[in-house]
């Protein structure tokens, strides 16, 4: 479990910018489950869904955040990184997701935030 509680390349919750939105959110005295919903929607809500070219090289939780955008990998880093942040333990887990059609199959990688709260 620690492993999903640690600082990665990515997953950089001890960037400046992650610790001074984390002072600024009303949820120290939640639960870790309303922690979660609160980070979740902060997420969904405030950081601009973009395809991008960061589906090759994914961008830091901290640069999403500094940016406003990300894809749902640059997305999922950024809610890791909150969670873990708050000693939420967070993976991360990829998502091939295939649309079948004759005319134009399309295969997309996602990438999933998994909280264990």
């Amino acid at each position: 479990m620690q492993q999903f509680l640690e600082p990665t390349n990515y997953v950089d919750y001890q960037a400046s910018n992650i610790q001074w939105e984390l002072k600024r959110f009303p949820i120290k005295k939640n639960n870790d489950c309303q922690k979660v919903k609160f980070l979740f929607q902060f997420v969904r809500d405030t950081i601009k869904s973009q395809i991008s070219p960061d589906v090759i090289n994914p961008l830091k939780a901290s640069e999403v955040l500094t940016h406003g955008y990300g894809c749902s990998i640059g997305k999922a880093n950024l809610l890791a990184a909150f969670c873990r942040a708050e000693k939420i333990p967070a993976r991360l887990s990829y998502l091939e997701l295939r649309i079948h059609s004759r005319e134009n199959p399309q295969s997309m990688l996602r990438l999933l935030a998994s909280i264990t709260a």
